[in-house]
């Protein structure tokens, strides 16, 4: 019996990467508060929002290997990283200064970076928490090829066969063009009458080649 692989997601990718935002983010945010910056509050509590749904999800993924579940649940999580990439791109100036006075550096552009860095590692939580169906062993891979083998087999027969009943039907409407009535049921009884004889005569024809290769051994010419 054919063992059915049960698809099942990368949970332990989607646990590094939502912890990583939620933890990266405190420690930013912290760094950047102390050290006298601020940001649009709006901003502020809307990222909080999405942490705990990113919390949620980790939580989730923990206790569930198939992930998001069938197409509802890969929808909304889709769906859900949507509306995150769209509020980040709406706030992404503000984000951009706060990381920087986080990580307390004189290249602007780190800032930008930690927001792309943000966004790339939700979309790769996302997609990791879509179930997918696992890789086929070597010996179920072999299987699947045999059976693949197989198919292909009894359709080149196939193929054959209807190859060959064309090619028959062809022969005969042939022969119905030059042939009369009566000389195509003669060609027809002749061809009943010789089939039986020319099977009655291989079994004779195999008896008689073993005949004479007993005689061969018995004159010294066989082993």
């Amino acid at each position: 019996m054919e063992r059915q692989a049960v698809p099942a997601a990368k949970c332990g990718t989607v646990v590094v990467c939502f912890l990583a935002i939620i933890l990266g983010q405190g420690v930013l945010c912290w760094r950047a508060v102390c050290a006298g910056a601020s940001a649009p509050q709006a901003a502020l509590l809307g990222e909080l929002v999405f942490c705990v749904v990113m919390l949620a999800a980790v939580i989730w993924c923990w206790t569930h290997p198939k992930g998001w579940g069938g197409n509802r649940g890969c929808v909304i999580a889709a769906g859900i990283f949507v509306v995150y990439l769209l509020f980040n791109l709406l706030y992404y100036r503000a984000f951009a200064q706060l990381y920087l006075a986080g990580i307390d550096t004189e290249f602007p552009s780190w800032g930008k970076a930690l927001v792309t860095v943000k966004l790339v590692l939700a979309m790769m939580g996302v997609v990791a928490g879509i179930p997918a169906a696992p890789a086929p062993s070597g010996r179920e891979y072999a299987e699947k090829m045999r059976q693949a083998v197989y198919r292909q087999e009894a359709e080149w027969a196939k193929g054959n066969a209807k190859g060959a009943k064309k090619d028959f039907e062809k022969a005969m409407a042939k022969l119905k063009e030059n042939l009369s009535p009566q000389e195509m049921q003669a060609l027809l009884a002749q061809l009943r009458t010789e089939a039986p004889q020319e099977q009655a005569a291989a079994p004779s024809e195999t008896t008689q080649e073993d005949g004479i290769a007993e005689t061969w051994r018995g004159w010294g010419g066989g082993t």
